[in-house]
């Protein structure tokens, strides 16, 4: 596969809505697949169970801003919403299918975004264990075993119980309910699928429309 080599100021002018689109793509590409790597990377590794978790936990929410970015961005600039109906079949049926995977799983990703990326509060002024998330993943956390190890030095320290506990963030408890999780999973590795076939073809197309000379290729 060939490489390409470009001062960005020529091949992503900052004015251009289109370059900031595709930038923000490459973002998007670059956070979900660095961080499903991680998932696969963690299996078997000494605390690979909390690692997946974070890694499970940060898709979740990459995936609910991608689709909020990609909606956004057609709505606020025609050029945008030009460039991307400008792709070819496939590149657009990849673009729909991930809406279509991930919607019926919308409300919950939006709720795993904002446990992820905003800690959980505490209300202090009107507390009751149902009402406070912490609370009631505690809660339902509470009969586990799990453990703390300290050590001189960060690495070697492991706080395991906060792993215990962030399962139950995700809001299965139950076994029937674990069927439900697998589900979620599966539609998060469709939807990452067609992300970047879509990422790719948009991508390729916008290097394509780069001025003559703003792009070298570097076989």
């Amino acid at each position: 596969m060939p490489e390409y080599r470009f001062r960005i100021g020529d091949a992503f002018p900052e004015q251009e809505p289109v370059a900031r689109f595709v930038t923000v793509l490459a973002f998007i590409h670059n956070d979900w697949r660095r961080t499903m790597q991680a998932m696969v990377d963690s299996t078997g590794a000494p605390g690979g169970e909390g690692a997946r978790l974070l890694s499970f936990r940060q898709l979740v929410g990459y995936s609910h801003e991608a689709t909020e970015f990609l909606t956004g961005s057609r709505k606020r600039y025609e050029e945008v919403d030009t460039f991307v109906s400008s792709l070819n079949a496939e590149a657009l049926g990849q673009y729909d299918r991930v809406f279509t995977t991930l919607a019926p799983i919308e409300r919950w990703m939006r709720k795993q975004r904002d446990i992820t990326f905003h800690y959980p509060k505490m209300v202090r002024e009107s507390y009751q264990a149902d009402q406070e998330a912490i609370a009631t993943a505690l809660t339902a956390a509470a009969d586990e075993t799990s453990s703390i190890t300290l050590a001189d030095t960060h690495a070697g320290i492991s706080l395991d119980f906060a792993d215990a506990v962030a399962v139950h963030l995700l809001g299965f408890k139950l076994p029937e309910e674990q069927e439900e999780l697998r589900r979620l999973v599966q539609a998060l590795r469709e939807a990452a699928y067609a992300l970047g076939v879509f990422v790719v073809a948009a991508v390729s197309t916008y290097l394509g429309s780069c001025e003559p000379g703003a792009i070298a290729t570097v076989e």
